[in-house]
């Protein structure tokens, strides 16, 4: 799972790594690469900062990067479906922190 904030990921027990491509100055572009999309053969976690985070998920869904507020803690699950010859992104789920906890 490519990570960029050290202290985040101390909440998670699986396996990580740091990415410093994934850098709070990093580019929709450089997030991309970083995580293999939409190539990747497992899921990933990134964990980062505004805008990037905004613009990552208005480029995933809409092909563009917009500028969309991501709020602090929340869980945005994208996912990628494929029918025949069709593919897209699309917002599986949105969580925020306290929904999270319980």
């Amino acid at each position: 799972i490519p990570l960029r904030l050290v202290g985040s990921e101390m909440c998670i027990r699986d396996r990580f790594k740091i990415v410093d491509d994934l850098s709070p100055e990093s580019s929709v572009e450089k997030v991309l690469a970083a995580t293999h999309w939409p190539d990747s053969r497992e899921p990933v976690l990134v964990i980062g900062h505004q805008p990037t985070l905004g613009q990552l998920a208005a480029t995933l869904v809409t092909g563009s990067p917009q500028d969309w507020t991501i709020r602090k803690g929340n869980v945005w699950w994208i996912v990628q479906r494929e029918r025949g010859d069709i593919s897209g992104n699309y917002v599986r789920a949105v969580m925020a922190p306290d929904l999270l906890a319980k």
